[in-house]
């Protein structure tokens, strides 16, 4: 399937490319128009996303574009919803710092590292593939993160242990 977003790809597009390979549709084919002067036209047949006026548009009131891509992609798991949580915060945080947003209340500690990831991914690539392709482990690990958040509330005994001395026991609880 064709997808389109808007090129310079960063944070909630980036989540989101990994969301749609990872969950909607693995064989997913990218393409991105420019993010200045658009003439709003897509590909025939594409599904746009993080456009302006298109269902599965940019963040707003309505949550990231990530979380909007789960609510049409119908995933429930709660991990998921978690990476749009901190995904979230970290876009609030992000225009909060370049101007156009309130800080959030109590930002999630991993927002501050995947703005540093996302910008520094931006600066180290020079293509739109190439950083949606480089991105992808690490929203795979930060999905692995959220997954053994979840499954320390089934085994506490777990918690506060190093994760190198865990990782057998916690690997078949979040099915890896």
């Amino acid at each position: 399937m064709r997808w389109v977003t808007r090129d310079h790809v960063h944070l909630d597009r980036a989540a989101a490319t990994w969301l749609i390979r990872r969950f909607v549709d693995p064989e997913a084919d990218f393409e991105f128009v420019p993010t200045f002067g658009w003439s709003g036209d897509l590909p025939d047949g594409a599904t746009a996303f993080g456009l302006p006026l298109v269902e599965l548009s940019s963040h707003d009131a309505n949550g990231s574009t990530f979380r909007k891509i789960a609510r049409w992609a119908e995933l429930t798991d709660p991990a998921v919803q978690d990476m749009a949580d901190i995904l979230e915060d970290a876009i609030a945080l992000f225009l909060m710092r370049i101007g156009k947003g309130p800080a959030p209340a109590a930002p999630h500690p991993a927002a501050e590292g995947l703005i540093a990831i996302a910008e520094g991914m931006a600066y180290a690539v020079r293509d739109d593939l190439e950083n949606v392709r480089l991105s992808a482990p690490l929203y795979e690990a930060l999905y692995a993160h959220c997954q053994a958040a979840r499954a320390l509330q089934v085994r506490p005994d777990l918690a506060g242990k190093a994760p190198h001395l865990i990782m057998d026991q916690m690997r078949p609880l979040i099915g890896r």
